[in-house]
């Protein structure tokens, strides 16, 4: 799951992953939320562009996404049962 460059963030509150260029390589769901929990990820800060979505209602692991963002990784977190992990170089 994680390569020599790779980064590992736990993630259950919006926050900033990186700032500056990173890339999101896997999203893993670990604890499965309530209806409609889902993190949003941003290009940039919380009023970034936002690149893709994952909900997470059930318990998954998402692996080989590479999504570049340029200007740092931004998460919203809706909800408050859900965790995520977020594996990113």
């Amino acid at each position: 799951m994680v390569e020599l460059n790779h980064a590992v963030y736990d993630l259950s509150t919006s926050a900033q992953i990186k700032g500056g260029h990173g890339v999101i390589v896997g999203v893993h769901v670990t604890k499965a939320g309530a209806s409609g929990d889902k993190v949003i990820f941003k290009n940039g800060g919380s009023g970034g562009v936002t690149e893709f979505t994952v909900f997470g209602e059930s318990v998954q692991n998402i692996q080989d996404i590479n999504r570049r963002f340029e200007d740092g990784i931004y998460a919203t977190v809706t909800g408050t049962t859900a965790k995520y992990l977020i594996v990113f170089k």
